[in-house]
């Protein structure tokens, strides 16, 4: 299904999920950064991965599930240090801590075939989403599009080009938010290197599923942690904890971000 390209970037409130278990009232937002993409080898020259970018951007907002960091604030920040992409994980955490966002989604124009004669684009965007804690992959996610100029149509090829990103960028953010937004609490860490959550009912909390584990100060919401689930059932759920930047303790909120 096409839909309409419009590059409106909108920020929205992070949805919140769960049981009667749960602590839901006050969840923290998750804000997350879309970088732009790699360019494409086989059409240079038309900011092809700028324009990936804010199509994944627009699919994001339209999903209405995480916080959205403004693109003109990302991309001052880009210009000031001299980067572009690829980003590297230093840049990706770097960045994270000075917009406050804590999932970073950078990818890569895989393929940009456009036919002027025909008017014709496909394309096959990349997204990999990474959390700016400690920099690990929670996720690939791959989405194709396509779209063809009508023979009654006299736009510009560009705008077949921006058709066919919108709706790889769509089916790429599909796969990136196909799982259940569930919200917990901490219960207690484990060792070194896991923490029990507080079980929600019916199953919803699945073995591989992530989560970004935050504590609620005086004035905000502080990110403490990345945990997977390791084993989930109604009585126990153990994660691993993927990064950290303090203890996870009792009381701390998850909020899954991914699968």
């Amino acid at each position: 299904m096409k839909r309409r390209a419009r590059w409106l970037m909108a920020c929205a409130a992070a949805a919140c999920a769960g049981g009667a278990l749960a602590q839901e009232a006050d969840a923290p937002a998750v804000r997350v950064a879309v970088y732009d993409f790699i360019e494409p080898n086989d059409y240079q020259g038309h900011l092809v991965g700028r324009r990936a970018a804010e199509a994944v951007q627009f699919a994001l907002a339209e999903r209405g599930a995480w916080e959205l960091v403004e693109r003109g604030a990302l991309l001052r920040e880009c210009a000031a240090e001299g980067v572009s992409a690829p980003f590297g994980v230093g840049y990706l955490q770097m960045f994270g801590r000075r917009l406050n966002a804590s999932l970073a989604v950078p990818g890569l124009v895989q393929a940009c075939a456009v036919n002027p004669q025909r008017g014709t684009a496909q394309v096959t965007l990349v997204c990999e989403l990474i959390e700016a804690i400690g920099g690990e992959g929670l996720g690939s996610f791959r989405g194709v599009g396509s779209a063809r100029r009508e023979p009654e149509e006299t736009v510009a090829l560009d705008v077949v080009l921006d058709r066919a990103l919108t709706e790889a960028a769509a089916n790429a953010v599909d796969a990136m938010m196909a799982f259940d937004a569930w919200t917990t609490t901490v219960m207690a860490r484990l060792g070194d290197d896991q923490a029990l959550l507080q079980p929600l009912g019916e199953d919803r909390i699945k073995p591989g599923d992530k989560a970004i584990v935050c504590r609620r100060e005086p004035r905000a919401w502080v990110l403490v942690a990345v945990v997977e689930v390791l084993r989930s059932d109604n009585t126990t759920v153990r994660t691993r904890i993927v990064s950290e930047l303090s203890t996870p303790q009792a009381n701390d909120v998850a909020v899954c971000v991914g699968r």
